[in-house]
């Protein structure tokens, strides 16, 4: 008998016609929030200078629209009485306390990443094994498009937990670092002369903000060599691999042409070539 009391409160409580007006509110949400994206993200491509910036508001936008669908649809679902908030409230507490743990976590998470900003939409990032550009904040997890082009879905409650590098800050442009190897009985200066020439000359370069070759003998597997590092900033985060690709076809083809060749192993009058894949660190 207790029970269909307890049933009948309950049911005594909905408000029908709430319910419509939320579920209408959710598609209205829905579809705002695909056109609104939409429409900034063919702003960005038109103003690639704004580009992060309108990637922002999208995934802000986003973000409020579907905490103001939920919790309107929750408060128009019910004649919120003392009795309703007690009964709502209840079994609120249960269902966190056993299935909603990791969810109220994650949008927690979601909530602490947008304020706390330790990374924004549209920012390069280094998460664990994840490499790639944040597409999305949402209420439940983080996406990022890797250079490889997979999406890949993080919960927004492990970026409290594990660290996270980003590339660039929020600015389009990205600082990129390429490290070359020759040998230690070639001419250093003539090889950072090409390697800065390759550099400035790309298309890709950045040239409003430093960029630099730097030179150091390092020991790489027993074998003495000298390293060129080279660094630089491109456009924006999408020319990293163009950039780096250019100026490795660039300076390994003027030093066949110089005569300017990689690490060797000098025994007794005989030269041995070193393996490529024994020149990664």
């Amino acid at each position: 008998m207790g029970d269909v009391e307890g049933i009948s409160t309950i049911v005594s409580l909905i408000n029908p016609a709430g319910i419509v007006y939320g579920i209408t509110v959710i598609v209205l949400v829905f579809v705002s929030t695909k056109f609104v994206n939409r429409f900034l993200d063919g702003l960005g491509e038109r103003m690639s200078d704004r580009r992060l910036l309108f990637q922002q508001l999208s995934s802000l936008f986003g973000f409020g629209a579907i905490l103001f669908a939920v919790f309107y649809s929750l408060f128009a679902a019910f004649h919120w009485t003392k009795e309703a908030v007690t009964i709502v409230s209840g079994g609120l507490g249960v269902a966190l306390g056993l299935s909603l743990q990791d969810l109220v976590k994650a949008v927690i998470a979601g909530i602490t990443l947008l304020f706390d900003r330790p990374f924004q939409v549209g920012d390069r990032v280094s998460v664990g094994s994840t490499y790639g550009d944040v597409v999305s904040i949402g209420l439940r997890s983080v996406r990022i498009v890797t250079l490889d082009d997979n999406l890949v879905t993080i919960p927004n409650n492990t970026f409290m937990n594990e660290a996270v590098a980003s590339g660039h800050a929020g600015e389009n442009n990205m600082l990129v670092q390429m490290d070359f190897y020759i040998d230690v009985h070639e001419d250093l200066d003539a090889a950072v002369a090409l390697a800065e020439e390759c550099l400035t000359t790309s298309r890709y370069i950045y040239l409003h903000k430093p960029w630099a070759v730097l030179a150091n003998q390092v020991v790489l597997r027993d074998l003495v060599t000298y390293r060129l590092r080279l660094k630089a900033y491109v456009l924006e985060t999408k020319y990293e691999k163009p950039f780096s690709s250019d100026v490795t076809r660039k300076l390994m083809r003027v030093f066949k042409e110089q005569g300017i060749r990689a690490p060797r192993v000098h025994q007794m009058n005989q030269v041995v070539s070193v393996r490529s894949e024994d020149l990664s660190e």
